[in-house]
C-alpha cells in the first residue's frame, strides 16, 4: 500500500520558519448548525498564531495545497479523508512534490469512527504517518492534534525553530460559498477574513495540464497506474 510517508518535509526556503495553516475540510463547514464549530476553530487557530482555511470538499484543498508553503495541519471529514490521501500521493509521486501534511480525521457518527479507526491503522501498518481519528468534534481534540502536530514538525526541521505565526493567507475559493461565510460576520458570530482576489480561478485539484504531461510519457504513465492500483480502496465511500 502506498503511503504519505514522503508528504512530510520541511521547505525552510519558501516557508517563514516553522509557520502552519489550519484546514478544516468539510461539506456543511459554512452551514448555519456548524456556526459554533467554525467560531471555535478560528480561535483555536488564532490561539496558536495561525489562520483557518476553509474547504468543502478534497478538490479545492488539493489545487490549494499545490500552492502551500507551510506545514498543514488539516481536520478532514472522513468522506474527504481517503480522496485527500489518494490526491497527495499522486501530487508526491508522479509529480515529486513535497509537502508537510498532518491529518486529522473528524467523524460523525460512530459508523465512521469505527471504519476511519480501521483505515487509519492500515496506514500505519503500511508505514505511513500516524493519522488522528476523533469521535466528533471536541475543541480539546483539535488543540491536541495541533500540539503533537507541532511536535511532529520540530523532529522533521530537526528542531530548527519554535513555530511562529502562520503567513499563509486565508482566502476561500469558489468551494466555499463566500456569501454563506459573510453571513456568520453580518451576524456577529466569527470574523473570517475574505480575500476574493487571491482564489485561484482553477478549481480543478491536481492541474490537468501536468497530469495530460505524466500520461503521455510513457514511464511517468506506468508509474501513474502503478501507484492508482496500489492506493485504491476496495470498500465503498460511506458513513
Amino acid at each position: 500500500m502506498a503511503t504519505a510517508q514522503s508528504a512530510h518535509v520541511c521547505r525552510p526556503q519558501e516557508a517563514s520558519p516553522g509557520s502552519f495553516c489550519l484546514v478544516w475540510c468539510y461539506e456543511r463547514c459554512n452551514k448555519a448548525d456548524q456556526g459554533q464549530t467554525l467560531i471555535e476553530l478560528q480561535e483555536v487557530a488564532a490561539s496558536f498564531g495561525s489562520n483557518l482555511v476553509l474547504y468543502k470538499k478534497s478538490t479545492g484543498f488539493l489545487n490549494w495545497l499545490e500552492r502551500a508553503t507551510e506545514p498543514v495541519f488539516l481536520l478532514a471529514d472522513w468522506r474527504e479523508a481517503k480522496p485527500i490521501f489518494d490526491g497527495v500521493n499522486l501530487l508526491t509521486t508522479a509529480r515529486s512534490q513535497q509537502f508537510h501534511l498532518e491529518m486529522c480525521i473528524l467523524a460523525q457518527s460512530n459508523k465512521t469512527y469505527r471504519r476511519a479507526s480501521e483505515w487509519a491503522a492500515l496506514i500505519r501498518e503500511g508505514g505511513g504517518r500516524s493519522i488522528k481519528v476523533l469521535d466528533g468534534y471536541s475543541r480539546e481534540g483539535v488543540e491536541q492534534f495541533i500540539m503533537q502536530s507541532i511536535e511532529d514538525v520540530h523532529a522533521s526541521c530537526d528542531g530548527r525553530a519554535d513555530l511562529n505565526p502562520a503567513s499563509c493567507p486565508t482566502f476561500h475559493t469558489r468551494d466555499v460559498d463566500a456569501s454563506s461565510v459573510r453571513s456568520f460576520q453580518e451576524a456577529g458570530t466569527t470574523s473570517l477574513q475574505l480575500s476574493e482576489g487571491s482564489a485561484s480561478a482553477s478549481a480543478s485539484a491536481i492541474s490537468l495540464a501536468s497530469l495530460i504531461q505524466a500520461v503521455q510519457d510513457p514511464d511517468e504513465a506506468a508509474r501513474l497506474e502503478e501507484m492508482i492500483q496500489r492506493t485504491m480502496w476496495q470498500q465503498p465511500y460511506e458513513d
